[in-house]
């Protein structure tokens, strides 16, 4: 059961306001059957199904049980059933005995994170793409590479303080910063 303190941390946004702003925006602009892929599930989760029209969808992706267990009871508790409709929530942990940490240089290793990284091919027809988990510069990686719509939208949620484990992406796209800590990614012409 998801205590109070759970579903607080958990309806908490872990993003700046003007990240809010902007991906609200993103949302809004989506195309009306959009569909919005995450990597890295919480607060965010909970507004981007706040703000979603009815005929969009979400797809999120966790690796950690105890945090997938939680977010998935709080939305099953916050949410209508036809909200759960338009919601697809992938747990997929890591193998291989490697455990990723957080804030640190061991959390952009993507050993056993393939599943987790690319847990389907459907999500690659994704209309926006919001990288805030673990291996987050690999994830983005097979993004770029195996996504169905050029035109769609990459995001990294906290880029700003770690560009130096996102160096490589400026060799190959435009990083436009758009909130304190969050990033657009645009192939280089």
């Amino acid at each position: 059961m998801t205590t109070q303190a759970d579903f607080n941390s958990i309806q908490s946004v872990q993003m700046y306001p003007d990240e809010v702003e902007y991906m609200i925006d993103v949302i809004k602009n989506m195309p009306e059957n959009g569909l919005f892929v995450e990597w890295g599930s919480g607060g965010s989760t909970c507004m981007w199904l706040n703000n979603l029209k009815p005929t969009q969808s979400l797809v999120s992706i966790e690796h950690n049980i105890e945090w997938f267990n939680k977010v998935n009871q709080a939305i099953k508790e916050s949410f209508p059933p036809e909200v759960h409709s338009r919601f697809t929530y992938i747990y997929e942990p890591e193998r291989g005995g490697y455990k990723h940490t957080y804030a640190c240089v061991e959390e952009e290793n993507p050993f056993g994170l393939w599943r987790y990284m690319l847990p389907n091919e459907e999500i690659l027809d994704g209309d926006v793409f919001f990288v805030d988990g673990i291996a987050r510069g690999a994830t983005v990686a097979l993004i770029l590479l195996k996504r169905t719509n050029p035109d769609s939208l990459v995001f990294i949620h906290d880029y700003t303080g770690r560009e130096s484990a996102y160096s490589w992406i400026s060799q190959i796209c435009d990083v436009e910063t758009v909130g304190q800590t969050l990033v657009k990614l645009t192939f280089k012409k």
